[in-house]
């Protein structure tokens, strides 16, 4: 994750831009209950965000219990090792890679809970080969207990959002509309409303994002658990005309050619301080990177709700 699928009260219910009337969705994966963790790869490479975490393969992840399916109701979870001391490369934690790669999309991930806690950094995104010359696209993202959600693009240079038009989304662009901005390791990032992570997501239960890639656009949305759309919850396929203005919204053609996004995998994962939550780790032993990892290699039980418990997520070709 190089700078690595919101609570949402729709404020407007005008069709988002650029997308078509009553297309058809057609699920192409279904990633969920028992099935869900044969559509990934387990990394166990070093973290590439410099992370103070192991990362492990999928018989260490049953052996430590950070992985489980939810017999009754078939929901998944993934946690973080909370019990014991850690070093070396770090607390022992899981990233899923997906065997399949996907250049355009409708992705829908419902989730009940997703990792919180200070120096934690989890985050649902996806990318292609040779960063960052495929793109990346953070879907789900944040830090240290961050209220906000945010979503953010990660480009070659060329990829470079417009002025920001609230007509077209209700979320906000922040430092940046230059998707290669600090070499594509920061990019052009949105940010969502209060509650659309962190514990004041857990609180109301959790809900629902939405990412639609299409060649002219990427849109996210987020909804809180008690409005997520029918269209949706009913089972029948989603319509994104139905679900108003995204959260947000990254416009691609000539400012951003489409070309800056192929072939990616969908990732899931959990990391601790890094490049991005180290350097805004406040704790009670001291603020930074060092501070934050020896924090998270002693305090163990403060990772005890670092778990995503997630009811599916789907894959959806565009028409």
């Amino acid at each position: 994750m190089f700078f690595f699928l919101f609570i949402l009260f729709q404020t407007s219910f005008a069709s988002p831009p650029n997308i078509s009337a009553s297309p058809q969705y057609n699920l192409v994966e279904n990633f969920s209950g028992n099935d869900f963790f044969s559509h990934f790869n387990f990394e166990t490479f070093d973290d590439p965000t410099r992370g103070f975490v192991d990362y492990v393969r999928m018989s260490r992840a049953q052996y430590l219990h950070l992985i489980s399916v939810e017999p009754s109701t078939g929901q998944v979870r993934i946690a973080a090792e909370s019990k014991e001391a850690a070093y070396g490369r770090g607390r022992p934690a899981v990233r899923l890679t997906s065997k399949t790669a996907f250049t355009t999309g409708l992705f829908v991930i419902d989730v009940n809970h997703i990792p919180e806690g200070n120096a934690t950094w989890p985050a649902f995104w996806s990318f292609g080969p040779n960063w960052p010359y495929s793109g990346e696209i953070d879907i789900v993202e944040g830090r240290n207990d961050q209220p906000n959600n945010q979503s953010t693009l990660h480009t070659n240079p060329g990829c470079v959002m417009p002025t920001p038009d609230a007509s077209r989304m209700t979320g906000k662009f922040i430092e940046s509309l230059n998707c290669n901005f600090a070499d594509g390791h920061k990019g052009c990032t949105t940010q969502g409303p209060e509650s659309s992570f962190g514990p004041g997501l857990n609180h109301l239960g959790g809900g629902v994002f939405a990412m639609l890639w299409t060649t002219s656009s990427i849109s996210i949305w987020h909804w809180a658990r008690q409005n997520i759309p029918a269209n949706i919850t009913s089972g029948a396929p989603p319509d994104p005309t139905q679900w108003g203005l995204p959260t947000s919204y990254f416009q691609l053609g000539a400012n951003c050619p489409a070309k800056h996004f192929l072939n990616h995998h969908l990732v899931l994962n959990t990391t601790f301080c890094g490049e991005w939550a180290g350097p805004t780790f406040r704790g009670p032993t001291g603020h930074g990177i060092d501070a934050c990892n020896s924090y998270v290699s002693h305090n163990p039980k403060m990772f005890a709700d670092a778990y995503w418990d997630i009811n599916y997520i789907h894959a959806y070709s565009v028409p």
